[in-house]
């Protein structure tokens, strides 16, 4: 293929990925805490009514470093972009998410420039087979992805001005790659402990392997990357929060170990990340390989061919047993997983390669830091797998300079099936939740600007999504998460929302006395379209005092009465296998203030359930 058509194929990856990311992020929504990032109202609980300027953010941000945490460079940007709009957020996440390719792809690039375009399909490949589960907790949930991804960007462009200067020795470049690594260290604890070892292995590791100089002006990275770890890993917020988790700060080292490393080994490679544990099996048999084929002594080779046999135990292990739950899971995976480090440490040893061995211990050292860590959860494991997609394009890249091309591609056409049958699933998923959020959304607005208005409303009905593995937590999981809605929609204290299952939409017909506004009068029947056997309950606010008499009727269990005292009250109801016919009469129904209707009581919605 000559150079000018390479390059048109190159280009139009690049620009089908982009538009496949764009299309993702049309269907990301805010969640969980990226409402209370917004509007400065996270953790604090103060409001500022959805008016803020630059010094209320730097104020807020200085509170935060006080009293909460040190990562406020990552949330500083969060807040701006979110201030812009959620638009423009998606925007700007996208084209992160752009670089994050691009950058990879030029680092690789540099030391293999006839297999550039293998180069990128590989890193394709690697982005697609990232699990549901993964982009949920650390992608698509805009306050993790600016505390773990956006920083990695920031530690790949400055790896990649890095390799810049190394070329041309243009000393106006050093600013800019010091800032990028200050930046990168004061970003979070585990992403700036893997940049501050990073630096600090790209001045041993050359002089180590090629006897480069150990001391040259380029070093003083070390500095900017430890001064940004060191801010913040030593924020006063950080030894604020330490009472939270008194119990497990008084173990031992060897006692938070013992709790932290299968945790952290499920994270990394639990069954939900099957997928990319058998791509990097595959990856450690080409390693196997390319170790052989370099191995100049009996014993190098006889490890290698050992190594080998251990990857390939492990591919059909993950496939054929660990995908669907059975064997003994994790302690076979460690012994993969332990040859799989040790294969990988001799391969860029003896290949000299101190980049990539550099990037491959910075992975490492993401997950080492949660050895001590309280709190792990499924983002934490973001970074490296990201970083762990360099080391495996680059060995996928060297082996296909020699005779296992040919294999390679046929191996890379598999995986990238594997890789859009993915892709595919977590679009067309983050889609049909987009439309509940969407739907959502839409409510909430009305609700605050009618509201603003002088109308009176006491509650909201929202929508739980179909399927929760395409968000990270939502209202209904988590019920403080409401504060921070209510103060993203300027919705007061007293609005109570309540969240219906999204399938219960439309599958009942009422007649009578019901109101579009949400009143019932005296006499309410709701008839089920489809046959249904399920428990309901009806969720009904009394405005006022006085106490409202209902009589619930059904055709198998007759007539039940109930009192509802002054707010919210939920009546549960069975419905019987077959279709049901449910009559309300409200007694005391009376004529509505400001209208000719009579009036009872308002429902705010229902709920079913499976018997």
């Amino acid at each position: 293929m000559d150079a000018k058509k390479k390059q048109r194929y190159i280009v139009g990856a690049f620009v089908a990925f982009f538009i496949l990311i764009l299309v993702q992020h049309s269907y990301v929504w805010l969640q969980f805490d990226d409402y209370g990032y917004a509007t400065l109202f996270y953790a604090r609980n103060q409001s500022v009514n959805g008016v803020y300027t630059l010094k209320n953010i730097l104020e807020y941000l200085q509170w935060h470093y006080m009293h909460w945490g040190g990562r406020v460079l990552s949330f500083f940007a969060e807040i701006l972009c979110l201030r812009a709009g959620l638009g423009f957020t998606r925007a700007a996440q996208s084209v992160m998410i752009l670089c994050s390719l691009y950058l990879s792809w030029k680092i690789l690039r540099e030391d293999n420039r006839e297999k550039s375009g293998f180069l990128l399909a590989i890193l394709l490949i690697g982005y697609g087979l990232l699990d549901k589960k993964t982009l949920a907790d650390g992608v698509f949930w805009f306050t993790a992805s600016f505390v773990y991804f956006w920083p990695y960007v920031v530690f790949l462009a400055a790896t990649r001005l890095d390799q810049i200067y190394e070329k041309t020795g243009n000393k106006r470049l050093l600013p800019l790659i010091w800032l990028c690594y200050f930046a990168a260290g004061f970003s979070q604890e585990q992403t700036g402990f893997a940049v501050a070892a990073y630096t600090v292995l790209c001045m041993l590791l050359p002089w180590l392997m090629r006897k480069k100089k150990l001391l040259t002006l380029e070093h003083i990275r070390i500095l900017f990357a430890g001064a940004g770890f060191a801010l913040v890993f030593l924020a006063p917020g950080n030894f604020v929060r330490l009472e939270e988790n008194a119990e497990f700060n008084s173990l031992s080292l060897i006692a938070k170990i013992r709790t932290t490393l299968p945790i952290i080994l499920k994270n990394n490679f639990g069954r939900y990340n099957w997928h990319f544990d058998l791509f990097l099996a595959v990856t450690g048999m080409i390693a196997a390989l390319l170790f052989l084929q370099r191995g100049k002594v009996m014993w190098q080779k006889g490890l290698a061919a050992l190594l080998g046999i251990l990857q390939l135990f492990g591919g059909f292990y993950i496939f054929l047993v660990f995908r669907k739950g059975s064997g003994k899971q994790m302690t076979v995976l460690s012994i993969w997983i332990v040859s799989l480090v040790v294969l990988f440490l001799l391969l860029f040893w003896v290949e000299k390669e101190w980049r990539i061995l550099a990037v491959f211990l910075a992975a490492l050292a993401t997950q080492s830091v949660m050895l001590v860590s309280p709190s792990i959860s499924n983002r934490t494991h973001l970074v490296c797998e990201l970083l762990l997609h360099l080391v495996i394009a680059w060995i996928w890249g060297m082996a296909a300079r020699g005779f296992l091309e040919k294999c390679l591609w046929i191996a890379g056409l598999v995986a990238g099936v594997m890789a859009a049958a993915n892709v595919f699933s977590v679009t067309e998923g983050y889609r049909e939740a987009s439309k509940i959020q969407e739907l959502n959304h839409n409510k909430l607005v009305e609700a605050g600007m009618n509201i603003r208005a002088g109308e009176d409303i006491r509650s909201v009905e929202l929508y739980k999504l179909p399927d929760d593995s395409y968000v990270s937590q939502m209202g209904y999981q988590q019920s403080f998460i409401e504060i921070y809605m209510r103060e993203y929609y300027g919705l007061p204290s007293r609005v109570v929302f309540y969240w219906l299952d999204e399938d219960c939409r439309g599958d009942f017909r009422w007649s009578g006395d019901h109101y579009p506004d949400g009143w019932l009068g005296e006499y309410v029947a709701f008839s089920c379209e489809q046959s249904v056997s399920c428990n309901m309950v009806l969720r009904l606010y009394n405005e006022g005092d006085v106490t409202e008499k209902l009589q619930v009727g059904t055709a198998d269990e007759g007539m039940a009465e109930y009192e509802l005292t002054g707010g919210s009250n939920e009546i549960p109801i069975h419905l019987k296998k077959g279709r049901n016919t449910i009559r309300l009469y409200f007694p005391d129904a009376r004529q509505g203030d400001t209208d000719s209707r009579i009036l009872s009581v308002k429902l705010v919605g229902y709920v079913l359930s499976e018997e």
